[in-house]
């Protein structure tokens, strides 16, 4: 699928920037940054999986010993997105899209738990708790979560 680059020529491969809301910043193709695109890396339709290194040649170093190593660029880039934790964008689809239980179910859910599924953990381990919410999940047939009547 051929789509539009800032640069106005269509192409199949591009990388997109984006902000930290989500936002696309700007667009480059391989007519106007060869530089960013190697050879070795192939469109996604041909159904094989690629390395770092094949994939973006630029963010790698190849050491004395032969192996690829992450450059400190992608490192640092890496660790500054693990540090940052979910966006503001992220947070606010997950609170739209979670289910919410009332106070009263979360107490019923927490009773059931503990009078049915605690005495089977101590009795029978986690294999009992598996079968047992398995029966329960089999009674109900997914009417209420972990068989709660």
């Amino acid at each position: 699928m051929l789509s539009p680059c800032n640069c106005g020529r269509e192409s199949s491969r591009q990388r997109i920037t984006f902000d930290q809301h989500g936002n696309a910043l700007f667009c480059i193709c391989p007519s106007c940054a060869p530089q960013d695109f190697a050879d070795p890396f192939r469109a996604p339709s041909d159904n094989k999986i690629y390395s770092g290194p094949q994939a973006m040649p630029n963010l790698y170093k190849r050491g004395p010993d032969d192996v690829y190593r992450a450059k400190d660029e992608l490192i640092a880039d890496t660790a500054a997105l693990w540090d940052e934790g979910p966006t503001a964008r992220a947070i606010q689809r997950k609170r739209q899209e979670r289910s919410s239980l009332t106070p009263e179910e979360i107490e019923k859910t927490k009773r059931w738990g503990e009078e049915v599924l605690a005495p089977i953990l101590r009795e029978q381990g986690i294999a009992g708790v598996v079968a047992a919410l398995n029966t329960a999940n089999e009674r109900t047939k997914g009417k209420d979560a972990g068989g709660i009547q």
